[in-house]
């Protein structure tokens, strides 16, 4: 048997045998085999996202839950109902059968107020998912990412918006689809500032902080401010709020935020009308106050702002309040009126005088927080016209006035 060993060799030799040789007038045919592309299948990224969780009463999705039962819908159009966290486990598992692509619409969805939405699409269930308020990632450097437009604010994106996870990784979201998929494959993003939007007049306006963006979105009229002064993380003008803080919903139910993160999402979220009293508030000298009612609480911002404007900054109070706030020909210059200043909201005004300048701010208004250079003064020492040029020329005033 020793010549099988030789057998391996007979058969390569037999191959180039048959392999090389061709008969005269005849060509060898190749044939090629057509490659063949796997088909790609798109599927809800809802479906296997972070954010995604499951729960004894249902898929939930962020703020929003899909409660059982619910049927989805597999790539050959076949659906499959589930009635339980079981059920849905069994079939996001199941290896058998190709492949969960999508629920199957119209869904009922329920949001965390327990109000119940019918959402028809795939479009219309990622908005409401990324519509959701953050409930936390609120620090002095994170403004947690969420979807704005004119369905839940009075902006909306200017596309392209950035955003970054927290190991500073940036995205790109060119529409509101890729915005909405960016959400659903991350578990937490940020916005990259300045972030653009558009307003209900079409005008862009671009915040260029935290505070900035939040003091916009407060603004709207979607957001019922339950006082005159925007608050963000736990400061209210120049206090800090004493937690817990309850606030009164507009369908008089009572909700409670135990941290700045529960605040900034129940404010943005545009479901509290006022606080509930008394409302505790640290002052600067680390004091406690308290406001017993809505009154007590005017009188307590007042007391910081001293004539109600919210969020000037350093050179524009330096500018009123060198002024002729007591009448013309009292301080140290008169302003030569009128006078132009940005507003918190991002648009400018015209003020014809200091007293519509210092008119209080009534909630949901815009307040002015910069000047508008230049800005022409008269001195009531000699009667000198004077023309700031920019907040240098405001704070050497400091000089003049002493």
């Amino acid at each position: 048997m020793k010549y099988l060993r030789y057998l391996p060799f007979l058969f390569l030799a037999t191959l180039f045998t048959f392999t090389s040789c061709e008969k005269d007038g005849f060509e060898s045919e190749v044939i090629e085999k057509e490659e063949v592309t796997p088909k790609e299948i798109e599927s809800n990224r809802l479906l296997s996202s972070e954010r995604t969780v499951s729960t004894s009463n249902g898929l939930q999705l962020d703020c929003i839950t899909i409660s059982f039962p619910f049927d989805l819908a597999y790539d050959n159009g076949n659906t499959i109902t589930i009635n339980d966290e079981t059920d849905l486990i069994n079939a996001l598992e199941d290896t058998t059968n190709c492949c969960l692509v999508d629920f199957v619409y119209p869904l009922e969805v329920t949001d965390g107020d327990g109000q119940v939405t019918t959402v028809n699409n795939p479009e219309e269930l990622g908005e409401l998912f990324a519509s959701c308020i953050p409930g936390g990632g609120w620090t002095e450097n994170d403004f947690p990412a969420f979807l704005i437009n004119q369905e839940n604010s009075c902006y909306e994106f200017s596309y392209p918006i950035d955003l970054r996870d927290p190991d500073g990784q940036t995205f790109t979201a060119n529409n509101e689809t890729e915005f909405i998929d960016l959400l659903a494959d991350n578990p937490v993003l940020f916005f990259v500032f300045p972030v653009d939007l558009i307003d209900e007049d079409g005008a862009t306006i671009s915040p260029a902080d935290i505070e900035e963006l939040f003091e916009a979105l407060a603004l709207c009229e979607e957001v019922h401010n339950p006082c005159d002064s925007v608050f963000f993380g736990d400061q209210i003008a120049c206090y800090t709020f004493e937690f817990p803080v309850s606030f009164l919903r507009a369908d008089s139910s009572v909700v409670t935020a135990n941290d700045a993160n529960d605040l900034n999402s129940l404010f943005l979220g545009g479901e509290i009308v006022d606080f509930v009293y008394p409302l505790n508030l640290i002052d600067v000298d680390g004091n406690t106050v308290t406001a017993n009612d809505g009154a007590e609480l005017s009188e307590l911002l007042d007391a910081c702002y001293d004539g109600g404007i919210v969020g000037s900054d350093e050179a524009f109070l330096i500018l009123l309040f060198l002024s002729n706030i007591e009448g013309p020909g009292t301080g140290c210059y008169d302003i030569n009126f009128p006078l132009n200043a940005n507003l918190s909201n991002g648009t400018v005004r015209e003020y014809a005088s200091l007293a519509e300048l210092l008119e209080p701010i009534r909630p949901g208004e815009a307040s002015p927080v910069s000047v508008v250079y230049p800005v022409s003064i008269t001195l009531n020492s000699d009667g000198t016209v004077v023309t700031l040029e920019n907040d240098d020329d405001v704070n050497e005033l400091l000089g003049v006035c002493q």
